[in-house]
């Protein structure tokens, strides 16, 4: 059963122009358009009708005009918060279905957040995982009792009370919180941004807890002419890009941007 937006958005075009004509507008086999978009610090954020198959660096630096003076791409989020992290040095991926899983990613919704140098990781994985477990149904135990005590070991991490172990448990309670452990897709997809946090910025969570803090808290806000010219003030940046109250999933926006303002 066709049950979204998108899939019933695109059965007008293929009636009108025939199937072969609508999937020969893609560039990869799979054929077709669909919605892709950008958000985050670029400076033309946005969506946009796109063939099938476009890179990911056409999508962010043609179409959404590159990251905003002053800040530098380290990873993107490439369709949601269920899908695993996409590095800055690795966008000339091809953002259909088969060409990222085969990349070991996952396109989603085919909506990119790009994580900036202010976005502190420990952070946005607190914010994300703290989502899940409050979207979790309660179903089953690696689901509704993992995603809490992960939302607790990542708390500790960022607000200075993290242990060095604590990095090899939350690796350990992602394998327990896999596919064959799980009735549904919520509990897995919730970790795959964090186990690929844990990875690319595994130097991040170690500096939160041989530290004891976390340094992004201590930039200052992101406000002012620097934010609204799509440049960044000395000195700035926070926890995770901005200060300002609010937009993480929990409060209906964007993930990543304020998860120490979302409880």
């Amino acid at each position: 059963m066709i049950n979204n937006v998108e899939s019933l958005c695109c059965v007008a075009p293929i009636v009108r122009l025939g199937a072969e004509r609508w999937r020969s507008l893609g560039l990869t086999d799979e054929g077709g358009t669909r919605m892709y978009g950008v958000s985050g610090r670029a400076r033309r954020t946005g969506a946009w009708e796109l063939p099938v198959g476009t890179p990911m660096r056409e999508l962010i630096e043609r179409h959404a005009g590159g990251m905003r003076e002053g800040f530098a791409l380290r990873a993107v989020m490439p369709g949601g918060a269920s899908t695993p992290l996409v590095p800055a040095d690795a966008i000339d991926v091809i953002m259909d279905f088969d060409h990222m899983k085969q990349a070991g990613y996952g396109l989603g919704t085919g909506t990119a957040l790009l994580i900036d140098d202010s976005v502190c990781p420990v952070g946005l994985c607190l914010n994300l995982v703290r989502f899940f477990a409050q979207e979790s149904c309660g179903w089953c135990t690696p689901c509704w009792a993992g995603l809490p005590w992960m939302v607790g070991v990542l708390a500790d991490i960022e607000e200075g009370r993290g242990r060095p172990e604590h990095l090899d448990l939350l690796a350990e309670q992602m394998w327990f919180m896999g596919e064959q452990m799980c009735f549904c897709d919520l509990a897995p997809s919730a970790t795959k941004a964090l186990g690929t946090a844990l990875k690319l910025f595994r130097g991040e969570f170690e500096r939160h807890i041989e530290e004891g803090r976390c340094s992004y808290r201590e930039r200052g806000p992101i406000t002012g002419a620097g934010s609204a010219a799509g440049g960044r003030p000395a000195g700035s940046g926070t926890a995770t890009g901005d200060r300002r109250p609010g937009p993480g999933p929990a409060a209906g926006g964007l993930p990543g941007l304020a998860p120490d303002r979302v409880r």
